[in-house]
């Protein structure tokens, strides 16, 4: 069972953990969650581990063993997971803002003045500012958990401009009694020889004899952002999709029954009951409530009014050609139609649309010093990550190994999803059985409409013919899908149904199942899958195609398609669900909803504006401005004093404050001075006039 160590990180001077991204304002910001609230990254730590460890160990001759054994080593042949998890460290502060001052610099020329264009202004996270964080350590070797300890310990500065004297700070971890001289030593009598590697074992196979179904709802509630992209890519740039794939659910299911009972997990993997649907949001952290909701991928063909005023949708701006005849000259409110990509989630007040545009997300940039794929040692990356939030969704397994995944899962429910596992993805995933083995079906009448939740394969070498449409194809897979289960066509009146869908390619990466393929004659379309681990493509329909049956399935036919939908189970391929019913409005999470506008910052925001408008051409500038702004971080009483000072100066420099002192001393009084000052800067810099009333 993984160990939680607490950890605290105190800056002794001020810190720029950047973020590698910046504005006409602020050349640099510092790193925040989605709320707002400042942040060190795991990521950040982690490298800083990593960087400590190495500068240690490489002028006392540590086998480099101990490295990837500690950090990981994956893309490798050789992939390995790292001995530990680190969480982002987070303040306990009741009010970010004011942990947050502004640095402003120059360069000097060799003449003794400031080089012209080397302006700059920094965000910085102030001294004394304190940082709490947790370490997960997922090996229970005493000799790694001595390693890791070494490594945060000897942290002494975090940030950008560390060589500047940035971001010095102390680290402190409660539960270990040692010093770093302490863990030194006795780290040093083991790393100079290879770390010993335990040996593998392949587990005798079994056979399930309770082949019972088990319909089991997960509700994975994230602590960390989470990166799972829908397509696999190694560019710079990761972009997450808004779910968590079938394929990544599966993984942490199997891993689970692997760590209990190796061979119950190699049964479940090849058992045809077992199939897992991907994790949809179904709230913010913030605004979780624990309703059996079990989110549905809206279809393609959900539509929405694309000009609804102010996002406020309402029931007649949706309009689903699966559920009703849609004619194009009577559009809601005169506005065309577009498709809203997203989640529906049947509440208690009916079908909300949750739009993936609307979902919280992370952006980060860092660079990856040491990296042995890059000539000049950094590699720079950009992730796009979906914020924490609470997903949900169902697996089908057998119910032994249901009921030892729920049993383990009330022991230690710490799970972790997507890339960059040791640093994101973080949270904690509750299982329970559903009563009904169909949990979604509610919408009534003589149809069955079905929406594809995970990528559906299609066996080409089974499509007769010219190439033919996506649409074709779905309705040929579901052909397929009758013939195997011995189900005639005509039960389900395939020849009148309808089907919206598009194709695309997709590929992974899969150690495991690359490695079974390859020598498994059975499956010849992942024989192209290499030693890598990586997935051979395939074509497939895309998540959110819909088939209109003109008749409902039975309960016996919706039991077989819960199996499954074409090939590729075991890659996460072949989800399906009904379609929950059209949406009625948009889904916002109270956070959303309750953030009706600060009256204060937009009292403040009207009194900068009309400063600027009356000012235009007479303005300070932005460095002036920002001279009063860095001063009103410490104190409004020294952001007086230098203005005080200005006056006491000749009157060609007092000349541009006469006309605004007295407003700007109102704002410095202000609580959202700041933020109105700001304005003012970027009103300095671009010239800028704006509208009062907006």
């Amino acid at each position: 069972m993984p160990r939680k160590y607490p950890f605290t990180i105190t800056l002794n001077s001020d810190a720029q953990p950047a973020t590698g991204l910046g504005g006409e304002t602020f050349n640099s910001l510092v790193t925040r969650d989605a709320s707002g609230n400042v942040v060190i990254r795991g990521s950040h730590l982690k490298g800083l581990m990593r960087d400590r460890f190495t500068a240690i160990g490489r002028p006392l001759g540590w086998d480099p063993t101990w490295t990837d054994a500690l950090f990981g080593r994956p893309g490798s042949q050789i992939d390995s997971d790292s001995a530990f998890r680190i969480t982002d460290a987070t303040t306990d502060s009741h009010n970010n803002r004011d942990l947050v001052r502004t640095i402003t610099r120059t360069a000097i020329s060799s003449e003794g003045t400031a080089e012209e264009h080397t302006l700059r202004t920094d965000e910085a996270i102030a001294a004394k500012t304190a940082f709490q964080g947790h370490i997960i350590a997922t090996n229970d070797d005493e000799s790694l958990l001595e390693a890791w300890q070494l490594a945060l310990l000897s942290i002494s500065a975090i940030g950008g401009s560390r060589s500047r004297g940035c971001g010095t700070c102390v680290v402190d971890v409660p539960d270990s009694s040692d010093d770093v001289a302490t863990l030194l030593r006795r780290v040093h009598k083991r790393a100079v020889e290879p770390i010993p590697t335990r040996p593998v074992t392949t587990p005798e196979p079994i056979q399930l004899a309770d082949q019972t179904v088990r319909t089991v709802r997960l509700v994975f509630h994230a602590t960390a952002p989470v990166c799972c992209p829908e397509i696999a890519d190694r560019t710079n740039t990761i972009r997450s999709g808004f779910v968590i794939p079938a394929s990544a659910v599966g993984g942490v299911i199997l891993h689970r029954l692997g760590a209990l009972d190796p061979a119950l997990a190699t049964a479940t993997f090849e058992s045809d009951s077992f199939l897992a649907w991907p994790l949809l949001p179904m709230a913010t952290t913030s605004d979780w409530k624990d309703e059996k909701i079990l989110p549905v991928r809206v279809g393609l063909t959900h539509r929405g009014a694309k000009f609804a005023i102010d996002d406020r949708y309402k029931e007649h701006h949706f309009k689903d050609r699966a559920i009703e005849a849609v004619n194009l000259a009577d559009l809601p409110d005169g506005a065309p139609l577009k498709a809203l990509d997203g989640v529906l989630l049947p509440t208690a007040e009916g079908v909300k649309l949750w739009r993936d545009s609307h979902m919280p997300r992370v952006v980060t940039t860092h660079g990856v010093r040491n990296d042995p794929n890059t000539p000049d040692g950094r590699n720079l990356f950009t992730v796009d990550a979906m914020a924490p939030m609470v997903f949900s969704g169902i697996v089908r397994l057998p119910a032994t190994a249901a009921e030892k995944l729920i049993e383990s899962l009330q022991k230690n429910n710490d799970v972790t999803f997507g890339k960059g596992r040791s640093v994101r993805g973080h949270g904690t995933l509750t299982a329970d059985v559903l009563d009904s083995a169909m949990p979604f079906r509610s919408i009534d009448g003589d149809a069955e409409i079905i929406v594809t939740q995970s990528p559906i394969q299609v066996d080409v070498q089974q499509i007769d013919g010219e190439p033919q449409s996506a649409d074709a194809m779905l309705l040929a897979t579901l052909r397929h899908w009758c013939q195997r289960h011995e189900i005639a066509p005509e039960a389900i009146k395939l020849d009148e149904a309808e089907a919206w869908a598009t194709t695309s390619v997709r590929f992974g990466w899969n150690r495991t199942l690359a490695t079974q393929n390859q020598s498994d004659a059975a499956n010849p379309s992942d024989q192209n899958s290499n030693e890598q681990g990586r997935l051979s493509a395939v074509t497939i329909i895309d998540p959110g195609a819909v088939i209109r049956l003109p008749v409902r399935l039975s309960d016996s036919q919706w039991e077989l398609l819960m199996r499954g939908l074409g090939p590729g189970r075991q890659r996460g391929f072949g989800a399906v669900s009904p379609h929950p019913g059209k949406a009625i409005g948009l889904y916002k999470p109270n956070s959303e909803v309750s953030r009706q506008g600060n009256p204060e910052l937009a009292d403040a925001m009207k009194k900068a504006i009309k400063i600027a408008n009356d000012n235009n051409n007479r303005l300070p500038t932005a460095s002036q401005l920002s001279a009063v702004r860095e001063r009103l971080t410490e104190s409004p009483q020294a952001a007086k004093d230098y203005l005080r000072q200005q006056k006491e100066r000749t009157e060609h420099i007092f000349a541009v404050w006469e006309s605004i002192s007295n407003q700007i001393d109102e704002l410095l009084d202000h609580r959202y001075g700041i933020e109105a000052l700001t304005y003012l800067i970027h009103s300095a810099t671009r010239g800028t006039k704006t509208d009062t009333d907006d």
